[in-house]
């Protein structure tokens, strides 16, 4: 089978991120002491949901018969909220015996977690619309009851935070993570200097921007099927006034998982640097740590290494040994780390080697790891390259390449200059199609003219394309 190129350029990343917006509190309600769902309203009856269609010979979380999850209460932090501000809603669970507890899992008014600042909006006719809870087990049956009610006022919360994230490209748990505030009955705006985030994993960080880089690879990854990050981000400004807004991430426990469902031991995987970056003498260099989540040192007993290639030959496994790739044979908790690298000069169509590691923990359990060694991708020409369509895009990258200094930009490069304003002058991409152009998306080229259609016009009205690196 040839190896699908599109993928190679990252790290194999089984990981479910799920996240909900987080606002901050009115300012006008009284903070209320977390009280038993069943003082707010009677939930009712707790009712199976009909099983969803799963995929056909799929093994996974799905395809296990187990009983469902038993709701034990629901905790409403407030009596009363103004529309806009949230309110933290939290399940209480447990599976029959407590045995699969691990694996229980859940969905709040529409969001994933446990624990779930929900915001509430009225009608328009002044009704709140019918929300649910959805409680998931081992086999994913789940069982649904009504989220109890709360009082919702008529009075607008002065502001919200909304905090957005993304998942780093080549790595499993690094993320991106932004705040904004939103003003909604504020009589003038907030401007913050400073940003303190909790990152619900113990650790913290202030930052002078509104964003920041946090890898949770530090978060216990063997004990449950999911891990609930509760972010909470503090935004204050120059006389010292506070508003602050919460944020729920749910990520997938990879080891967890492969352990539960497949009886295999996962070895983590983190690239440095996340993109490979070609010497001037035409290799590749870079590093990788290799670490697990067992208690006991695992023993590597056998690697191959597949080299893939740009042409049409097919691709070639070789054995390696084991001590001269990794120094080693026993790999312990905390993981090692090799160096590695690849010659493009030695072998131009040489696409990427991948290494398949294989071994066997202390209590007899098969250990799987894979990591990738890439050439990167071929710098743009003038003879041959994407043409650049949307002029808005267009001044962006050259924008980006003189406050940069470079010939070429990458999408990452945008996103930081975006973040940091450097664009705020400009339209946004897509927001001025070259006329007589058909539709385009960014930098990608139209879709070819339909009957009745006029055909592909220039690249940008000047006449000039320009070279975009782009990104994974």
């Amino acid at each position: 089978m040839r190896p699908r190129r599109s993928l190679a350029a990252a790290i194999v990343v089984a990981a479910v991120v799920l996240a909900v917006v987080a606002i901050v509190r009115c300012q006008t309600t009284p903070r209320g002491k977390p009280i038993h769902a069943s003082s707010v309203a009677e939930p009712g009856p707790a009712r199976p949901v009909p099983p969803r269609p799963r995929p056909p010979g799929g093994a996974g979380p799905g395809s296990v018969d187990a009983p469902p999850p038993i709701i034990d209460e629901i905790t409403v932090e407030k009596t009363e909220v103004c529309e806009g501000e949230e309110n933290l809603i939290t399940v209480h669970a447990h599976t029959p015996d407590g045995a699969d507890d691990a694996f229980l899992h859940g969905v709040i008014d529409g969001a994933p977690g446990l624990s779930v600042p929900v915001v509430s909006f009225r009608n328009r006719d002044g009704t709140i619309p019918p929300r649910s809870i959805l409680v998931f087990g081992r086999g994913d049956a789940p069982v649904e009851v009504p989220l109890p009610d709360f009082e919702v006022k008529e009075c607008m919360a002065e502001r919200r935070v909304v905090i957005d994230f993304r998942l780093q490209p080549n790595t499993e748990s690094e993320f991106e993570l932004s705040a904004r505030i939103q003003e909604l009955a504020a009589a003038a705006p907030f401007q913050p200097v400073r940003w303190r985030w909790d990152f619900g994993d113990g650790t913290t960080a202030e930052t002078t921007d509104p964003w920041v880089v946090h890898d949770f690879e530090g978060r216990r990854q063997d004990q449950t099927l999911y891990a609930s990050l509760a972010i909470r981000v503090e935004a204050i400004d120059a006389a010292g006034a506070r508003v602050a807004g919460r944020h729920t991430i749910v990520i997938q426990n990879r080891p967890f998982a492969n352990l539960a469902f497949a009886g295999t031991v996962t070895l983590s995987v983190r690239l440095t640097p996340r993109f490979p970056e070609r010497g001037p003498d035409g290799r590749v260099r870079g590093r990788v740590r290799l670490w697990h989540h067992r208690p006991d040192p695992v023993t590597i007993e056998r690697v191959v290494a597949r080299r893939n290639y740009h042409d049409q030959r097919p691709y070639q496994e070789r054995p390696v040994d084991v001590e001269a790739l990794l120094g080693t044979r026993t790999i312990p908790p905390a993981g090692i780390e090799i160096a590695v690298e690849l010659d493009t000069a030695a072998e131009p169509d040489l696409f990427s080697i991948d290494y398949w590691l294989e071994g066997t923990s202390a209590e007899g359990l098969p250990v799987r790891g894979f990591f990738p060694v890439m050439t990167p991708p071929k710098l743009p020409t003038a003879d041959d390259h994407q043409p650049v369509r949307d002029p808005a895009l267009g001044a962006r990258i050259r924008r980006a390449r003189e406050l940069l200094g470079k010939d070429y930009v990458t999408d990452e490069d945008l996103w930081a200059l975006d973040r940091r304003g450097a664009f705020d002058d400009l339209p946004a991409p897509g927001s001025t199609p070259p006329s007589g152009t058909p539709p385009s998306y960014g930098d990608l080229p139209p879709h070819p003219p339909r009957p009745g259609e006029p055909g592909p016009a220039e690249p940008l009205p000047t006449g000039e394309t320009l070279p975009v690196l782009p990104g994974p």
